[in-house]
């Protein structure tokens, strides 16, 4: 294929093609049951929302009755799951996510009614999820599902600012901004700096991750670590939420990752995934952890990066803006330089891709235009070959899954918009 009509055409029919797969619902269940995956109805990786956006975003592309069917069916499927109940409103997992797919033109015309209905009941629970929350930093009981883009209030607040004109949704948005700046709070006790959003061991999400943090930790990735709220203030500045306590807070949450940000030997910047409370008391990685070069999204430093560069950009900190673009200018350009094995969003080629576009865009950078460019032809050509790593992978999920990545390549080939990237917090 050597014209950008003929990819297209290829992309279309292999779109088309995965989209035939899974036009019934049972089908996907039972593809999800057959590889021992959880089918979550109201997922946006793993569920119903997931293929909602899937097939409105085809039908925006090449509009036919097929899609418009399809969607109809999965949303008369997804309100009867929602009506038995549902107390999740994270915007991955929860209640949140079911309105992400209907947030397109068309779909936000048709999809009205069913979208207040969602908002509405975010007004009316967000507040005893706030009292939690709260609680939870006073107590020093934060976990990571408290405030992280995935599972947590950041996610939701992103979501919110879609609708801020909503005079009770502002008021929610301004709450939730009162959280944010109590949890970059950094306080010092026995000498020791602090930071609120330390997790202990108790809290930890892992059993493996108990037996190494004995003590706590500290997350630094962008999926469930302290830069999901970094960039939902800063967004929330690009919105029109500003006050030197928010200024304040974003610089704290950047001064804290220029404490820790790692000069790789071969060239670029790096954070650690994770760092242990014993290494936050003494301000210095231990030898154990071992801090390589990692392009995802979730953990490593395109989506650390973009979250300091949304909060450099809020506060007019020139300083970082340019470390990060200059990160994002010297990226390798070829494929193979890569430590990738991936092709999904969340850790793989996909979600580097993403961040990618969205760097580009906002600064116009020759460097990460050419990169940009050079991934999705790499991307076009893992699809061509089915070059997916794992049977996991090729599942139909948007977030870790085929799915995403047919999606996110034929959209940005064409040169459209991907308005639903707001849910990885990257814009």
């Amino acid at each position: 294929m050597n014209n950008t009509l003929e990819k297209i055409k290829f992309l279309e029919a292999a779109t088309d093609d995965f989209a035939n797969s899974y036009n019934s619902i049972d089908k996907i269940r039972s593809v999800y049951q057959n590889n021992n995956e959880y089918w979550n109805e109201t997922s946006l990786d793993s569920g119903l929302p997931a293929f909602i956006l899937f097939y409105s975003e085809l039908n925006r592309i090449n509009s036919t009755e097929k899609y418009d069917e399809l969607i109809y069916r999965y949303m008369t499927e997804l309100t009867k799951h929602l009506n038995k109940g549902i107390t999740s409103m994270s915007i991955w997992n929860g209640i949140t996510s079911a309105a992400i797919p209907l947030l397109s033109q068309k779909n936000k015309l048709v999809y009205a009614h069913f979208i207040d209905q969602i908002n509405e009941f975010i007004i009316n629970n967000v507040d005893n999820s706030l009292q939690t929350l709260f609680s939870n930093i006073h107590n020093k009981n934060v976990r990571m599902q408290d405030y992280d883009v995935i599972s947590g209030i950041s996610g939701i607040m992103r979501y919110l600012l879609e609708f801020k004109d909503n005079p009770k949704v502002d008021k929610v948005i301004k709450r939730i901004l009162r959280y944010f700046i109590e949890l970059s709070t950094i306080k010092k006790e026995n000498g020791i700096e602090i930071p609120n959003w330390y997790i202990s061991i108790e809290n930890q999400f892992l059993d493996s991750d108990r037996a190494l943090f004995k003590r706590g930790s500290f997350n630094l990735g962008l999926s469930h670590g302290i830069a999901g709220p970094m960039a939902a203030m800063a967004l929330a500045v690009k919105y029109g939420y500003f006050s030197s306590e928010i200024n304040q807070a974003i610089s704290r949450i950047i001064n804290w990752y220029s404490e820790w940000k790692v000069d790789l030997t071969n060239g670029g910047i790096t954070w650690p995934r994770r760092i242990s409370f014993e290494e936050s008391g003494e301000k210095s990685l231990s030898k154990t952890n071992k801090v390589k070069r990692y392009e995802s999204w979730c953990y490593g430093e395109p989506g650390i990066g973009r979250a300091l560069w949304l909060g450099a950009a809020s506060i007019n900190d020139l300083k970082t803006k340019k470390i990060i673009e200059e990160m994002f200018k010297n990226y390798p350009n070829k494929t193979h330089d890569i430590s990738l094995n991936n092709l999904a969003i969340c850790h793989g080629f996909t979600g580097l891709l993403l961040i990618l576009d969205r760097m580009y865009k906002d600064t116009a950078l020759r460097n990460i235009g050419i990169a940009r460019k050079n991934l999705i032809e790499y991307l076009i050509k893992c699809i061509e070959e089915d070059k997916f790593t794992n049977e996991r992978e090729d599942l139909p999920k948007l977030l870790t899954g085929k799915m995403g990545v047919l999606l996110v390549v034929i959209t940005l080939l064409r040169n459209e918009n991907i308005y639903w990237d707001f849910s990885l917090l990257i814009n």
